[in-house]
């Protein structure tokens, strides 16, 4: 297969579907790997729009010997979507609900839907599909129903399975069935068996191998009701009905391709009890679990000590929270139409666990929605301090996922923890502790061959444990590669083999996932890693101020989740993969890229002349959010202004450059994107010379003609209306203001500060500059302007390094200077500013003035909080009658330690109604939403933060960043003030 050309076998392909084939070297990287283990380059990527896509592509596919692999989101742990032939990306364009049945409680939708825009377009109607995988928000529905996903409320909701009514397949001949439940002896499925196709001959062999076997297969089964191990054939044949539809979910995409499923919805419960429960011991609480299932809760999680301590290191406030003694913790909750029935219940489990069996020392119940919220976010929150492990040891998806009996728990632990010391290797605990499956998450080193030796001998052991106490291997999670050479000796060789027979009848040329589940190899497990031997990153130089390993561990940071890839405003990263959701804008997908890279699968010459590449590294917008949203706090954004760099510096429109190829549309093409770049780097110029000439450029640029020539030059989008730019700048409001500023002598000694306005609130908005200083004067802080250039974050942004440089030295030299002369704090009004000069340019230089600008660098409302806080300050809030909505920047987010800091002053303010907006990116991120590339989706980015400020109620919006700023009042045509503004007009000193 690896010897076919993916281009000519692609081109082939693209001509049959409406959808996208791709085939070139960088995407077929991107999905070579996923949330697992393993590696594999796929020969190419289809992405079909529709059923009859798929049905093309299965029949090119079997005319071809190609093997398939459909993937939805890429977050399985055990490899069960990558493959060497066809990946089949349903994430890309098949993710559209296509009928909600309120009366009969379904929806039909189309498998590449993820969990979170399902949840909640159901939740309109305030239904809901109860089985709740971690990855739910952004693991896709044809995803969870190939592996046969359940999640922390499993225990009272059972597993996917149990919410699949029908499917829409795609056999191995093409053609496209409807599997439901048929009654055996009814006509519409003696039809079906009459008819001379692969349905027919599949329904045919099923229930024969049913009637040889049944007693066979019942009794291979392990007692626990969550098992995701091999095929599930007891629920196929039942009183006289047969339903396909179980036996596909759990398949792992080996019997056929699922396109459409409908599931069965629920409303939701009004009610829920949620409690915390301490143990000093984790016998006790294996003890305690059974007495709380008596109860028939909702859910029962568990968090381990270990887990437990790292969660006390990494957040001090927590550990002054959690009693010492603390060794488990279980979340335990209870949830119906009937609050006082939940209340009872929850009192019935504490007294059994903490009085009369003495088991617990603290029980502690939460009834508030909000406050519960809050403890499912703790138990969240602390599951990422895994992915933050420092070191070439990771947590790896090995044995997270076996279940044995709850009764059995707490001595699989146990035994296991021996286990692992026996081995040398540390593990932490977690998970659904009410069905007996808890995420055991071993750290190995996939580098070091010594550590893939442990790897193996623990899960072998794992295996021995589980098959002892009657559990399986696999609960939720299913086999994929990394538990498939367990199948055989969980279930005894007679029933492998009747799956393997099963797998032969659906897919008798093994095309369908076949390096998995049954038909996997031996050495399956150990095959294929993504980090092995053979796996020798080489050394980097790096343009920013980085290192070679720091650039390497960074990049090996990203485990693959695709926690970045959420469609809803939950979190806010990733932006761009929210207005263009493909593998390439993904935060994992600009890593991964960037690891074959580091590992020699690309040179950089062979990036930097690619497309794609430069594709994916100028949908980076430096937001930052990775920093903030991901699990591993990846921080992609200085690796793709790293990568920006480099492309710049190689595409510098040299004679040389200019003259180096015969392919002179691609020097065109790189030329035209150095300039473009370099222009959009050098903002500020624009900005200068607009108001230098204002009013009579704000008039040119009022008229679509000048817009249209901005398009075909800049490619700046014809619909951007550009902002006013202003005669009467703040620096010439400054140079009057300054005589007359401070020239009384002091009474007192005063503090003093350097004002770095920045650009827009020079040139664009100089109300908020004069709103700065007049607030900062008012509280009896000096100010000072130093001259300045631009902070340098859109040259940043777009890889401008000369421009950078220049910048960068210049403000250094100005600001370390007056901070030398005696200057308390740098202030400056624009978020932007204030993280170029806290962060960015430690990146850019090491000198000692970086630091030391960093240290006294403050946002405005960050440094008037510092002096309230210090008592600096007797003033008083008076009112403002207004309700604003309040949205936090990017680049303020990326600022953790004052994130909320504007939206909490703003609360201060009397009779101001503050409601915080979505959390979400306005879509605009410099003036990479300004580009006619982009508009589309930056405005589809916006459109949460644009429909909360459009609300009748809402009399103006308020955001720290001027970009912001701009982009609200494009998107909604509603007035857009900066904190400072309110806070200058509510502030009084006593």
């Amino acid at each position: 297969m690896n010897s076919l050309n993916p281009k000519k076998v692609g081109k082939k392909l693209q001509r049959r579907i409406k959808g996208k084939v791709v085939w070139d070297k960088v995407s077929r990287y991107l999905y070579s790997t996923d949330a697992s283990i393993y590696k594999l380059m796929p020969l190419i990527v289809a992405q079909p729009k529709c059923t009859e896509d798929v049905q093309e592509i299965v029949k090119f596919c079997n005319k071809h010997k190609l093997s398939i692999h459909p993937r939805g989101a890429g977050t399985g742990l055990g490899g069960q979507a990558l493959g060497e032939g066809v990946v089949i990306d349903f994430a890309r364009f098949m993710r559209n609900i296509i009928e909600i049945n309120l009366e009969e409680d379904y929806v039909w939708t189309e498998v590449g839907i993820k969990g979170a825009p399902l949840q909640k377009r159901l939740g309109e109607y305030n239904k809901y599909i109860p089985p709740d995988p971690s990855s739910q928000d952004y693991a896709t529905l044809g995803g969870m129903i190939a592996n046969n996903a359940s999640g922390s409320h499993s225990v009272k909701y059972g597993d996917c399975d149990k919410w699949v009514e029908e499917l829409e397949v795609v056999l191995a001949d093409g053609n496209v069935i409807h599997t439901k439940e048929y009654d055996i002896e009814s006509e519409e499925f003696k039809r079906i068996l009459e008819k001379d196709t692969l349905e027919s001959y599949i329904y045919k062999n099923l229930l024969e191998l049913w009637k040889k076997n049944e007693e066979k297969i019942k009794k291979a089964y392990p007692p626990v009701p969550h098992n995701a191990t091999g095929y599930e054939l007891r629920k196929l044949i039942y009183d006289g009905k047969i339903n396909l539809t179980r036996l596909f979910v759990g398949s792992e995409g080996t019997f056929g391709v699922i396109t459409k499923a409908k599931m069965r919805i629920k409303t939701k419960p009004k009610y829920k009890v949620l409690s915390t429960v301490y143990f000093d011991d984790l016998v006790k609480a294996g003890k305690a679990i059974q007495y709380i299932l008596e109860q028939d809760p909702a859910a029962i999680e568990l968090l381990g000590k270990k887990l437990l301590n790292m969660a006390r290191e990494r957040y001090p406030s927590l550990d002054k929270k959690l009693p010492k003694e603390l060794d488990t913790m279980l979340l335990v909750e209870f949830e119906g139409d009937d609050l006082e029935e939940c209340k009872k219940l929850t009192e019935i489990t504490k007294k059994k666990v903490t009085q009369t069996e003495k088991l617990a020392f603290e029980f502690l119940s939460a009834e508030d929605p909000e406050e519960q919220a809050n403890l499912w976010e703790a138990r969240k929150s602390a599951v990422p301090l895994l992915y933050k492990i420092k070191g070439d040891k990771k947590i790896i998806a090995l044995i997270e996922d076996a279940v044995v009996p709850p009764e059995h728990l707490a001595r699989y632990v146990t035994e296991l923890e021996k286990a692992c010391k026996d081995l040398g290797v540390e593990f932490i605990a977690y998970g659904h502790a009410a069905k007996g499956l808890l995420h055991n998450r071993p750290l190995i080193d996939m580098k070091n061959p010594e550590d893939i030796k442990k790897m193996q001998k623990l899960a072998d052991k794992s295996f021995e444990l589980v098959k002892e106490l009657g559990g399986a291997i696999s609960g939720e999670h299913s086999d994929g590669r990394i538990r498939a050479k367990y199948i055989k000796p969980q279930y005894g060789e007679e029933v492998f083999n009747i799956f393997r027979e099963v797998k032969r009848t659906f897919d008798p040329e093994n095309m369908f996932n076949p390096d998995i589940k049954v038909m996997a190899k031996e050495d399956v497990q150990i095959s294929n890693l993504k980090f092995g031997e053979k796996y020798k990153p080489k050394a980097h130089n790096t343009i920013l101020n980085l290192g070679s390993e720091e650039y390497q561990r960074i990049i090996e940071t990203c485990i693959g989740c695709g926690k970045c890839g959420i469609d809803e405003p939950i979190l806010v990263m990733c932006p761009v993969y929210k207005g263009k959701p493909y593998e390439h804008t993904l935060t994992r997908g600009k890593n991964n890229i960037l690891r074959g890279y580091i590992e020699g699968e690309f040179t950089l010459k062979e990036l930097l002349e690619n497309d794609v590449f430069e594709f994916i590294i100028y949908n980076c917008v430096n937001c930052q959010q990775c920093m903030y949203d991901c699990p591993s706090e990846v921080d992609t954004a200085i690796l793709m202004t790293e990568m920006k760099i480099q492309y710049m510096e190689y595409h510098k429109p040299t004679l040389k450059n200019l003259f180096s190829t015969i392919k002179l549309h691609r020097t065109f093409h790189w030329t035209y994107q150095y300039l473009r770049n370099f222009s959009l780097a050098k903002i500020d110029l624009i900005g200068k010379l607009a108001s230098i000439f204002s009013p009579f450029s704000n008039w040119m640029t009022s008229f679509i003609l000048t817009r249209f020539g901005m398009h075909l030059t800049i490619g700046i989008d014809y619909r951007r209306k550009m902002p006013a730019f202003q005669r009467k700048t703040f620096v010439k409001w400054w140079k009057k203001h300054q005589k007359t500023a401070n020239a009384e002598e002091p009474k007192k000694e005063k503090l003093k500060v350097v004002y770095f306005h920045g650009c827009s609130a020079n040139t664009i908005t100089p109300e908020v500059g004069k709103s700065t200083v007049e607030l900062l004067e008012k509280l009896g802080v000096e100010v000072v302007v130093p001259p300045q250039k631009c902070c340098g974050s859109p040259a940043y942004s777009y890889g401008a390094k000369s421009v950078l440089d220049k910048n960068v030295k210049f403000n250094l030299d100005s600001l370390s200077q007056y901070l030398d002369d005696g200057c308390d704090a740098i202030v400056t009004s624009c978020t932007s500013c204030s993280l170029a000069l806290k962060s960015e340019y430690k990146h850019i230089t090491n000198n000692e003035k970086a630091l030391k600008v960093s240290e006294k660098t403050f946002l405005t409302t960050e440094f008037v909080d510092k002096l309230l806080k210090e008592n600096k300050l007797d003033v008083e809030f008076k009112p403002v009658k207004a309700k604003v909505l309040y949205h936090t920047s990017c680049h303020l987010k990326a600022q953790r330690e004052i994130t909320t800091i504007s939206f909490d002053l703003l609360n201060k303010i009397p009779e101001l109604e503050v409601e915080k907006g979505p959390n979400t990116c306005c879509g605009v991120s410099g003036s990479w939403g300004m580009k006619k590339e982009n508009y589309y989706a930056s405005m589809k980015i916006g459109h949460w933060l644009f429909d909360s400020v459009k609300q009748e109620d809402i009399d103006v919006a308020v955001t720290d960043c001027p970009t912001c700023k701009m982009q609200i009042e494009h998107g909604t045509s509603k007035e857009v003030d900066h904190p400072v503004i309110l806070l200058y007009k509510s502030i009084t000193v006593k």
